[in-house]
């Protein structure tokens, strides 16, 4: 990360690296969602919204995500090979 000069001290958000550039925040996620093949994948069409609309509804579900999405107090681990985390 020092090769694209980001702040590691304070890392609290997402961050991918592909391609040699690096992406943070909705745009990462978009990319990882584009990635994904279900019709989650279909999330990637948000990238035509401007970035700071984006980066504002990203900030706002990762600060209550909890309250969306519930929290667990272990990881789901699929047993046996027989289910994937992503395909």
């Amino acid at each position: 990360m020092e090769k694209f000069n980001y702040d590691c001290s304070s890392l609290d958000t997402f961050v991918l690296i592909t391609d040699n550039k690096l992406y943070t925040k909705s745009t990462a996620a978009l990319l990882v969602g584009k990635k994904l093949k279900s019709p989650i994948s279909i999330i990637y069409l948000l990238i035509v919204l401007p970035k700071f609309l984006r980066d504002f509804v990203y900030d706002l579900t990762a600060k209550h995500r909890y309250k969306i999405f519930g929290r667990r107090d272990v990881c789901y681990i699929p047993e046996n090979g027989s289910e994937k985390f992503l395909e």
